[in-house]
């Protein structure tokens, strides 16, 4: 299950209130390692790491050189 930004941010400050690791797992259904992974980036990077951004598309005469 993909979350939204709003999960995100919610299990964040979850998370610096108290909650285990595990109590997130029960209620969101989020293996605890990738919990950690996140926990981590946020701390490292900010909460904007998490926002999704588009992806730019490669050009199409560029596409055929390859």
């Amino acid at each position: 299950m993909k979350l939204s930004y709003e999960d995100k941010v919610k299990i964040y400050e979850m998370r610096k209130s108290g909650v285990t690791r595990s109590q997130i797992h029960d209620q969101f259904g989020v293996n605890t390692n990738n919990l950690r992974y996140m926990f981590r980036l946020i701390e490292r990077h900010g909460i904007e790491i998490i926002k999704k951004t588009n992806t730019k598309k490669w050009v199409f005469v560029f596409n055929l050189n390859y």
